[in-house]
């Protein structure tokens, strides 16, 4: 199989709560898209996004003698047997764009997943013309703790507005779920303090469900 050059955001657990993090890509000769890994997810493989790579692994099924399923790990262990070839093709360029955007995460309660809330960041460009909803991950190479302080001890946060650049350019697979972008932080411009309701989002589950879908 081949591993793509550019990390993909999912997650190889089972369950309604698994978590989304940043993975290496796995395809077959005809460019299909076969799995996915974390990273470390193969034991004795070392990735570097920018290479596209061919490998042999061993894969090993961790429920097959207990026949039980465990809801929050991978299915398989995979061991590197061989790596065939490694070849340098950077970042995709087709397609690609720069924006400047004000950033913040927004915060909305009534998940159908948990009793508490979840975050989702919202982003605007400079000039107004366009606003993108991203999952909390989905900006490669973005640190959210600039948009969100977690270190106060009355468990209250502090949230910012951050201005940045990004890059955007199309995929010819979904990054995230069925998003068919994919999103780079360059740079943060600058960073103001936002009042923390200027961040919450009441719904209804209706609402919830429908939101999730864009993200």
């Amino acid at each position: 199989m081949y591993i793509e050059p550019e990390y993909v955001i999912g997650s190889s657990y089972w369950g309604a709560e698994a978590p989304w993090q940043l993975q290496m890509e796995a395809t077959n000769d005809n460019g299909e898209r076969i799995g996915r890994f974390y990273p470390g997810e193969i034991q004795g493989f070392e990735y570097e996004e920018g290479y596209r790579y061919k490998v042999e692994v061993y894969a090993t099924d961790r429920f097959a003698k207990s026949g039980q399923i465990i809801f929050d790990a991978s299915r398989y262990s995979f061991v590197l047997k061989n790596v065939l070839s490694k070849e340098y093709v950077g970042y995709r360029q087709e397609g690609r764009r720069e924006v400047t955007m004000d950033l913040r995460m927004v915060k909305f309660y009534n998940s159908p997943y948990s009793t508490g809330y979840h975050h989702f960041l919202s982003g605007t460009t400079t000039d107004g013309s366009e606003t993108i909803n991203f999952s909390e991950l989905e900006i490669i190479g973005l640190n959210t703790r600039n948009l969100v302080d977690w270190s106060t001890n009355d468990g209250n946060h502090t949230y910012y507005r951050c201005r940045m650049r990004l890059s955007i350019t199309p995929s010819v697979r979904p990054v995230y779920r069925e998003h068919m972008q994919r999103y780079r932080f360059l740079e943060l411009i600058s960073r103001e303090r936002l009042d923390s309701d200027s961040v919450v989002v009441a719904t209804n589950m209706e609402e919830i469900l429908e939101m999730e879908k864009l993200l």
